[in-house]
């Protein structure tokens, strides 16, 4: 584009940053940074965006949040870009502070909002965004019921979980997966096998994360006979080196005392690089 002579201007700006934050290269982002302050684009809140997201991928909270003050005009789509990117960092106190700010300006918070800072807070901010989403109500958007399906499992607030699940009118894979892990996190495993079970019926497809869980949730209520077919069906859905699933299978096996499954998932399974001492096992060798 420069060869030809052809100028730049700020979308041409937010379209580089894009694809700099896509693939890593925070050199030449610093670059076209550098020119945006040359063409007085840094006022320009869909630039500024664009920064923040490139540098935040990057791990350099300094430079997105010298970008971040420095917008004049903040929309919604920027406050949201900034609570994804600490809530991603673990920056919890941070993404609330952005949320706070995005209600005291007057700006009303989507469900693109609430999914990202119900995600990052603790439960008890998390109860009172609850409240907030059914408010502004976008509770029962489903990125949103997923969020705050997760973070009661997280909890171990089961009964909080299985609500929000019952009232939501579209169901997909990550939230039969958050409620899943939610009963296996707390000692639900039977819960954990039905919710499968029901979700098998209801033709929703398995991912190697869901399938992970299950295990986990088979290893807790030591139902070797369903965890062995679930380890079928990971064969045949080609998720057989997964870490997360290998090492549940193991457990699973070394607690229900099959010790030979365990020692050839780990011999076939994984490059020996690997370490799968924090399975509950008691030691397969």
């Amino acid at each position: 584009m420069c060869e030809f002579g052809e100028k730049f201007n700020e979308h041409t700006c937010v379209v580089i940053l894009q694809a700099c934050s896509e693939i890593g290269d925070v050199i030449l982002g610093e670059q076209i940074h550098g020119f945006v302050i040359k063409s007085a684009f840094e006022e320009n809140v869909f630039v500024g965006t664009s920064l923040i997201s490139m540098y935040s991928r990057s791990g350099n909270f300094d430079e997105a949040e010298k970008v971040f003050h420095g917008l004049g005009c903040k929309d919604l789509r920027c406050l949201n870009c900034m609570i994804l990117e600490y809530g991603k960092a673990g920056y919890e106190k941070r993404a609330v502070g952005v949320f706070i700010y995005l209600i005291s300006v007057g700006l009303e918070p989507n469900d693109y909002t609430f999914t990202n800072i119900i995600s990052t807070c603790n439960v008890e901010e998390g109860k009172q965004l609850h409240g907030l989403a059914v408010k502004y109500g976008v509770l029962l958007q489903t990125s949103v019921g997923n969020a705050v399906i997760n973070m009661y499992g997280k909890n171990e607030m089961v009964e909080e979980a299985e609500r929000m699940f019952s009232v939501m009118n579209k169901k997909n894979l990550i939230s039969w997966t958050a409620l899943i892990s939610g009963y296996t996190r707390s000692g639900y495993g039977e819960k954990a096998v039905d919710g499968f079970l029901e979700l098998r019926c209801c033709g929703v497809e398995c991912d190697s994360s869901l399938l992970a869980t299950i295990l986990d949730g088979c290893s807790e209520c030591k139902n070797l006979e369903l965890g062995t077919q679930i380890h079928g069906l990971v064969i045949k859905l080609g998720h057989p080196c997964d870490i997360s699933i290998g090492t549940a299978l193991i457990d699973l096996y070394a607690k229900c005392k099959n010790l030979q499954s365990a020692r050839t998932v780990f011999q076939w399974s994984f490059p020996k690089k690997y370490c799968f001492f924090q399975c509950h096992s008691g030691g397969i060798y």
